[in-house]
């Protein structure tokens, strides 16, 4: 999505500059407006303004001496897809369809030319040619793989312009969106990741294991920006050894302006269906009559020359070009061809030559690959924090993936050809999901219109209804799998890793008078705890029937006797236990634990410390649980976000970063309150902070071993204005470094990630492993995968690692974006984590499996005493 749109293309071989242009220009763009095209706009990329920064690093007479050696000039057309920004999402998907038959018709129409002059277009998005290729007839599938074969026509390997939260199955997903026959009968060859900020190593391993060698990227400087100077390439190592070629190319939205000096665009982001805009007529840009052609040439040598003296020297230049319609989910422009053709008709040099994303990837790693770098390590993205808008929606979303997991547990069965197709079109939702667009361009200036709602509607709901679709998968997979194994009650742990927890449902599950369970293979009889809960359509009939949490009132949820306990120890990873509930108490019920660790408590009895028997030190720190919220003080903050951001030096980031940012704890508005039961001991307190109408944590310890759970539920108010919200987790590690993975691929922030790359938070699979000599403590988050360390970090623009990383702080919730996510999440949200210590971890444990089953809870499922009709297993249950 481009963000803003500049007058000037980017300034060459050298990190953007960020300096103030003339006060006319500079009151405009800090609050948005495009002085050309009157469009709204951020100041990400008018900072990127070439003219209004040549004095930064070279005089005129510098250009002038400076020998131009760029020879040609690839360029490369394609329309940057987000799903939606621009339109509806169906409205993009249905666009991006009719986009792909004009660059096949405009191929066709050109295939006889000179190479060079012919039409050339690319695919950015996979999946848009995937819409495409469904509904195509064979004569027009034979046309694509023919133009695609002559080099007119280019797919990318990767399914969309992802962010970095994608699980192992999307990123194998990503590279497989289209069937294997159809790949191989295209033949794709290059993948491309624009807008988006980094990838995730797990991306660049799923190309090379699909043959790919090659990504291009086209990065939106926006409140971020390319780890290295652009244009440029490097290989990226992966820890087997392959590499893959990496060109950061110009911004993608820039090839025209190294043309024309001023957007042709207007404004501010015009819908397709507005009949007032429309897409340039054939030679409105690139116009080719002489005098149009040497202004065209002049403006390029000019732009040109500003990369050479920036140090620039390889005898091939790539542009990027999209369309100006909107620049984003844009049409081909057949036009282009007669502008090339006519460009080098007239003997004009540098050669213009139209290509694919593929044949320029090829020729720069021919020409830049014997002298880029080599780096290693992740590739974190700055607009990951985008994301976490949505706090409800990524819980989801992360819901749907462990229920998805869970369902292909061996423990249910080999899996059927249906339930894998099953999982495939959830998997999709959830890749969509993870694309890098949550809203339309005005999503949070105008964040209540219709437009708005509708975008973040359809986006939501490929979070909402893979969660629903995956849950009842899992369920099906337990009905149809368990119901043979009789009567009872069944605790199935369907993930890798031993369990031990309460397991809790609801009364109304039983249909006796139970309290106990009894073992049937061991005699062992087990309690049934009863504790307050949610009796459904139950109206409250006073104050005490609700808990503090219970806003709308509508049904008491604070009844006794509504929620059922039963103790699981030690359940096996990938098995199950089966219990026989009774009406009678247990004569010689299973002993409960005799440790109790020893917990130190602050003035509020909130836990400080917390040590078992043999630990030499605590589980946590003081703070461990707190909650603190970063807001923005002054006018017009999301304009004083952008200042801090664009800020070059690191003294006067940090001095308005104290004086805009505001550090908010949450404070105790009561005592804790401390239960015990056999098993273990609860922590639970009341927090406040004028963000939120109510907080509530709960901190659960476990009495026979090192482990603590804890929750947060709490409500936020509406508000448009721009927060952080985040919860801390301090550790007694001292400098141990955090261990943590993106999609599996483990990595250790600061140190293994590539250069220049983000800092300030990483996007991560849920947890964080620190070790040192007095064991290992393991953090994990099941709805919050957004973290950083020691500090906040908001707007840090981190060069370095902190001071201390004991501390990690989970990002729940960050508003900080003025367009495309989301302005204001709110009402409950609800985030899980656990903690555990251990002397020592096998070598053979996987870090990935331990997290899985620390967030889940065993499915549970009662059987009747006979069997279920053998209609509902066929039809219903079946998955």
């Amino acid at each position: 999505m481009i963000r803003s749109i500049t007058e000037r293309p980017a300034l060459p071989c050298q990190s953007p500059p960020r300096r103030k242009l003339d006060d006319s220009v500079h009151r405009d763009n800090r609050v948005g407006v495009d002085r050309v095209s009157g469009s709204r706009v951020g100041r990400g990329l008018i900072r990127l303004a070439a003219f209004a920064a040549i004095a930064a690093f070279a005089s005129p007479t510098a250009f002038a001496q400076s020998p131009m050696p760029i020879k040609e000039v690839l360029l490369v057309h394609f329309a940057h897809t987000d799903f939606g920004y621009t339109d509806q999402p169906e409205v993009v998907r249905e666009l991006h369809r009719h986009y792909v038959d004009i660059a096949l018709d405009a191929a066709w129409a050109t295939r006889l030319r000179p190479e060079g002059d012919r039409f050339c277009w690319t695919i950015e998005s996979q999946y848009t040619f995937a819409d495409w290729w469904k509904t195509a007839a064979p004569a027009r599938r034979a046309e694509f793989v023919e133009m695609f074969r002559a080099g007119q026509l280019d797919v990318s390997a990767l399914a969309v312009d992802a962010t970095p939260y994608m699980d192992r199955a999307e990123w194998q997903l990503m590279t497989h969106w289209i069937p294997d026959d159809v790949w191989k009968r295209v033949g794709i060859q290059s993948g491309m990741q624009d807008d988006v900020n980094g990838l995730p190593r797990a991306g660049a391993i799923a190309l090379l294991d699909h043959g790919i060698n090659r990504l291009w990227t086209g990065i939106n400087v926006d409140l971020g920006g390319a780890p290295q100077k652009t244009p440029s390439a490097f290989w990226w190592k992966m820890p087997d050894g392959r590499r893959l070629f990496v060109w950061l190319g110009v911004p993608y939205s820039e090839g025209y302006h190294f043309f024309a000096p001023h957007n042709w665009r207007r404004g501010p982001l015009p819908a397709a269906s507005d009949p007032l805009y429309r897409p340039p007529a054939p030679e409105e840009i690139f116009e080719t009559d002489p005098a149009s052609l040497q202004t065209e040439h002049d403006r390029l040598m000019q732009q040109l020359q500003q990369y050479v003296v920036g140090g620039y020297h390889y005898p091939v230049f790539v542009l990027p070009f999209t369309n100006q319609w909107r620049i984003d989910n844009d049409p081909p422009y057949p036009s282009i061809v007669n502008f090339v053709a006519a460009w080098n008709r007239a003997g004009l040099s540098p050669r213009i030559r139209l290509v694919t994303v593929t044949e320029a990837l090829r020729q720069m790693e021919k020409i830049a690959g014997a002298d880029s770098p080599e780096f290693t390590g992740e590739f974190p993205d700055w607009w990951a924090n985008g994301t976490m808008s949505a706090p409800q929606a990524v819980s989801a979303s992360r819901l749907a993936k462990s229920y998805l997991a869970e369902a292909a547990s061996p423990v249910f069965g080999s899996p059927s050809a249906a339930f894998l197709s099953e999982v495939d079109g959830v998997n999709r939702d959830l890749v969509l999901f993870d694309e890098h667009t949550f809203g339309s361009g005005s999503s949070v200036a105008f964040p209540d219109s219709l437009d708005t709602l509708g975008q973040f509607a359809e986006k939501s709901l490929l979070a909402y209804a893979p969660m629903a679709q995956a849950r009842w998968l899992l369920g099906k997979r337990a009905r149809s799998a368990f119901d043979s194994k009789g009567e009872g009650f069944f605790a199935i742990n369907a993930t890798p890793d031993p369990w031990s927890g309460w397991v809790k449902f609801n009364v109304s599950a039983l249909r006796e008078d139970d309290v106990s369970a009894v073992d049937p293979s061991t005699g062992a009889c087990y309690p049934l705890e009863f504790t307050n809960g949610l009796k459904s359509f139950t109206s409250p009939l006073n104050p005490d029937e609700i808990t503090p949490e219970n806003s709308s009132q509508v049904f008491a949820d604070n009844l006794p006797g509504q929620t059922v306990s039963v103790w699981i120890d030690s359940l096996p990873g990938n098995s199950s236990r089966h219990l026989l509930f009774s009406p009678k108490p247990c004569a010689n019920a299973v002993a409960p634990s005799v440790i109790t660790p020893k917990i130190d408590v602050d003035e509020k009895g909130w836990p400080v410390s917390i040590t078992w028997p043999g630990m030499s030190t605590s589980l946590i720190a003081p703070g461990f649980g707190d909650l603190v919220a970063v807001k923005v003080d002054g006018f017009a903050p999301r304009a004083k976000i952008h200042e801090i951001s664009d800020m070059t030096d690191a003294a006067k980031r940090q001095a308005a970063r104290e004086q805009f940012l505001k550090e908010i704890p949450a404070s105790e508005s009561a005592a804790a309150t401390r239960t015990e039961n056999p098993h273990s001991v609860v922590y639970t307190q009341t927090l406040s902070e004028s963000s939120f109408g109510w907080i509530t944590r709960r901190l659960e310890i476990w009495r026979d071993e090192p482990r603590a759970r804890i929750e947060f539920k709490f409500s936020r108010l509406s508000s448009d204005l721009p927060e952080a919200v985040f919860a801390s987790f301090p550790l007694p590690v001292g400098a141990a470094a955090p261990k943590t993975s993106n999609a599996g691929v483990p990595f250790v922030p600061y140190t293994d990630q590539i250069p220049g790359s983000c800092r300030d938070y990483f996007a991560t699979d849920g947890w964080v492993h620190y070790t040192n000599s007095q064991g290992h403590w393991f953090w994990v988050s099941r709805d919050a995968p957004l973290v950083t360390f020691g500090e906040t970090n908001v707007l840090a623009r981190r060069t370095d690692a902190p001071s201390h990383t004991n501390r990690v702080l989970a990002m729940l919730f960050n508003n900080f974006w003025y367009t495309n996510f989301v302005a204001n999440s709110t009402g409950e949200m609800d985030f899980q984590f656990d903690l555990v210590w251990r002397p020592d971890l096998p070598a053979s444990l996987s870090e990935g499996d331990l997290a899985v089953t620390l967030s889940s809870d065993p499915v549970l499922l009662i059987n009747p005493s006979g069997p279920t009709d053998k209609l509902y297993l066929k039809w219903l249950f079946q998955p």
